[in-house]
């Protein structure tokens, strides 16, 4: 049974427990939230890169038409309502001219080609691109405040410009890197005065960000769905962790306070041998001196004065002088022989367990003849291992005494055989009963040592005790062993 100060010490330790475990589940969720946070962080870098790279790939697209057509010198095309020649190529020779067959063709500059399929790729792809300068010559051509800001910073020496920007409503990627002048290109810039190496412009591209924006939220949902998984199962395996300490924890508790308890009857039944001892000794130290001792100095005086008589008065008959003292020597002897009895029954190691019980109760009768004492023996001698009989005898000894000493009892019996392999000695009394918990768990100061001997000795023998007791009844005490037993002594 766990006392008070044990369970608030248990309490105490289920607290703490607790508080662990919450501090676990927050780390845990602290941790599992930093990784979901890190991941997204890494999901929306790798789209940013993602359209990034697509900018680029456009332009890179685009770049390679233009260095193509610059390369051949432009490119004669039909000349259509859309494509009608263009004015600011006059001073260009043969910016016009006939097939064999009488078609017309004008001459179509890079960046004029370049517009028209960034115009028509826009239709299709809903990727925006944009050739613009500081220098332009048509209201298509100019820069807005964007542009016109990396346009400064191209004259500047930087070389790439990236912004995140809403265009019509939507959120577009827009990346433009500088037009420097090449040789190629004065063939129709130069008359604006441009040398090669001088940056003559831009290109602009913009790529509408919804499916990255669209593919970003899927991904950020379904990693966040394999967190949530996560924390849940290290949440269960952190419950689990607890629940199997809590149950360890709750089981070396109870063995601790089963320990506790075991010192506390192990401290209660050496306090009780050391007293039993005491007792023990002073009773044999007082049997001796009123007994022994006063008998020999009765006998040293008796002596004493037989001398005298011998050299004085030399009696006809030495006989009648002796016999007194040979009687009192002979007592002497008796009360010797009673002592070391009661200390080790020889008569259990010379002639065995049946005849030293049926010495013991034709001894109680006689000492005490108020209290009628019935004996049963149905084994034989050979039933019993002979280290067995003295641990039986003294429990049967222990056992009687209790009754007849605390159960003001009128009756008592005492049985002792064997049934089912086993060896059974019951001793039972019609005497009052007692409170057997309190009595067998030591905590009834009125008990005396009787019972915890009892336990013990049985304890001690590989014995199991049963104890039974009735109001009206009285008390049985039935101790068995397995046939065959031996104790090592």
């Amino acid at each position: 049974m766990v006392g008070g100060p044990m369970k608030k010490d248990l309490e105490s330790r289920s607290t703490r427990l607790t508080l662990h475990l919450w501090a676990l589940v927050f780390a845990w969720t602290v941790i599992v939230a930093a990784l979901a946070v890190s991941d997204a962080l890494h999901i929306d870098q790798t789209v940013r890169e993602m359209a990034i790279a697509e900018a680029r790939a456009h332009f890179n697209k685009d770049q390679a038409f233009r260095f193509w057509a610059s390369s051949h010198g432009g490119v004669y095309v039909p000349v259509s309502d859309q494509v009608p020649p263009n004015p600011f190529l006059s001073h260009v020779p043969e910016r016009d001219i006939q097939t064999p067959t009488g078609k017309s063709l004008t001459l179509m500059n890079p960046a004029y080609m370049i517009r028209q399929i960034m115009e028509q790729y826009t239709s299709v792809y809903g990727v925006y691109g944009h050739i613009t300068g500081l220098k332009h010559f048509r209201p298509e051509t100019a820069p807005d405040a964007w542009e016109a800001t990396a346009l400064m910073a191209f004259e500047k020496g930087e070389t790439e410009a990236l912004e995140f920007a809403e265009i019509h409503g939507k959120l577009h990627l827009r990346l433009m890197r500088p037009m420097v002048a090449e040789q190629d290109c004065l063939k129709c810039h130069g008359f604006q005065g441009y040398k090669v190496g001088d940056v003559r412009g831009g290109v602009s591209v913009s790529v509408p960000m919804d499916p990255y924006l669209d593919a970003r939220r899927e991904e950020i949902v379904a990693h966040g769905l394999s967190f949530g998984i996560l924390w849940v199962l290290g949440f269960i395996g952190i419950g689990f962790a607890t629940y199997a300490l809590k149950r360890r924890i709750r089981a070396r508790d109870e063995m601790e306070g089963r320990l506790r308890s075991s010192q506390i009857e192990l401290r209660d039944l050496s306090s009780k041998l050391i007293l039993a001892q005491e007792a023990e000794r002073k009773r044999v130290a007082d049997e001796i001196y009123d007994g022994i001792a006063q008998s020999l100095i009765a006998l040293k005086y008796r002596m004493e004065t037989s001398k005298v008589k011998m050299t004085e008065e030399a009696p006809a008959n030495p006989d009648l002088m002796f016999d007194p003292l040979i009687a009192a020597t002979q007592d002497m002897v008796d009360e010797i022989r009673g002592i070391t009895a009661r200390l080790r029954p020889r008569i259990v190691d010379e002639l065995g367990l049946i005849p030293a019980v049926s010495s013991l109760c034709r001894d109680l009768r006689r000492l005490h003849p108020g209290i009628r004492l019935e004996e049963e023996i149905l084994l034989q001698e050979s039933d019993i291992s002979p280290s067995l009989r003295i641990f039986i005898y003294r429990i049967a000894e222990e056992s009687l005494m209790n009754a007849i000493r605390h159960s003001r009892a009128t009756l008592a019996r005492v049985s002792l055989h064997k049934s089912k392999n086993e060896i059974e000695l019951t001793v039972s009394d019609d005497g009052v009963r007692f409170d057997t918990p309190k009595t067998l768990s030591q905590e009834d100061p009125g008990a005396g040592l009787g019972m915890a001997y009892i336990k013990e000795r049985i304890r001690l023998s590989g014995g199991v005790l049963q104890i039974e007791t009735d109001r009206e009844k009285g008390t049985t005490m039935r101790a068995t062993w397995p046939a065959g037993q031996s104790v090592e002594i």
